[in-house]
């Protein structure tokens, strides 16, 4: 199971297509998942990113731009979600 971590957070593209290297760390995640161990999709994705090489930079940026956005937006939902119940506890 250690073994199966490690290959996916070392794992780089190198010669593989891009298919191919996506193929790969999925079939880490599905073996891990069959041993019991939930791979995150934020784990996943920064796994991918970290094993691209730097031809695929513009693309990383991009993509950790959007995550980066979807935490900032999430954060904001729940902060509303608790201004909403502590309205609602307060009548």
């Amino acid at each position: 199971m250690l073994q199966l971590r490690v290959q996916l957070q070392t794992t780089k593209k190198g010669s593989m297509t891009i298919f191919e290297y996506f193929a790969k760390m999925e079939s880490f995640v599905d073996a891990l998942a069959l041993g019991g161990y939930n791979v995150e999709n934020d784990e996943l994705i920064m796994c991918i990113l970290t094993g691209l090489p730097s031809n695929y930079d513009a693309t990383v940026t991009a993509i950790l731009s959007l995550v980066a956005e979807e935490a900032f937006i999430e954060a904001e939902v729940k902060e509303a979600e608790l201004v909403v119940l502590l309205v609602d506890a307060g009548t």
